[in-house]
């Protein structure tokens, strides 16, 4: 049996980095719903869990490119981004996004 792949993205707030009281509910949601949430970064912070609990939690088909030297992740639509739709009115007016990483260019033209 192949496991399921498991992928990250970066939510970014738009709320100053040290406004805590703001970036720990959106935290605790993704934690609640079974994310692996990582420190924040600045105005920012990872999380990561298997490829079904993103297409749950953001009602997205997600497309996982692992052929490749380095794996990509985007919505079955080619985004990068995942809709915001899910979080609940308060998150959404301190989430600024939810973003896979784009894979860095690699030299020479290798892909």
């Amino acid at each position: 049996m192949m496991q399921e792949p498991w992928v990250s993205a970066v939510v970014t707030v738009s709320v100053p980095a040290n406004d805590m009281a703001s970036i720990a509910p959106v935290k605790a949601h993704f934690t609640m719903a079974g994310f692996e949430v990582h420190a924040p970064l600045g105005s920012s912070f990872g999380i990561a869990g298997p490829k079904s609990l993103f297409e749950s939690t953001f009602d997205r088909v997600l497309l996982v490119n692992d052929t490749d030297l380095i794996t990509s992740v985007t919505t079955d639509a080619g985004d990068v981004d995942l809709p915001l739709d899910s979080l609940p009115e308060d998150l959404r007016q301190v989430t600024a996004s939810v973003r896979f990483i784009e894979p860095p260019p690699l030299p020479f033209g290798l892909s």
